[in-house]
């Protein structure tokens, strides 16, 4: 049974993911509870994915889920909804 789920969203972080994952790792070990680490990928175009695969081979506790596309980069549901100020120009 896990006690603690993290959910780390990633995009093109292949720098900053070995010191993550390791200061992380220190803390939640430190902790006593039973933990999985979630890395989100969304749509990297850098080695993202392939870094967390090998964290995934080292420590059970490592969910990599990759996205298709970038959802950051979607345009809000709400942007084509605006409506027209009554009396304004269009």
């Amino acid at each position: 049974m896990t006690d603690l789920s993290v959910v780390i969203p990633v995009y093109n972080e292949e720098e900053s993911l070995p010191l993550l994952w390791a200061e992380l790792r220190e803390v939640l070990d430190r902790l006593g509870l039973a933990f999985e680490v979630v890395f989100v990928d969304d749509g990297s175009r850098d080695r993202s994915a392939e870094i967390v695969r090998s964290f995934r081979e080292a420590d059970a506790r490592v969910r990599l889920v990759r996205l298709r596309r970038t959802l950051a980069r979607r345009p809000r549901p709400t942007r084509g909804s605006k409506r027209r100020v009554a009396g304004g120009s269009s």
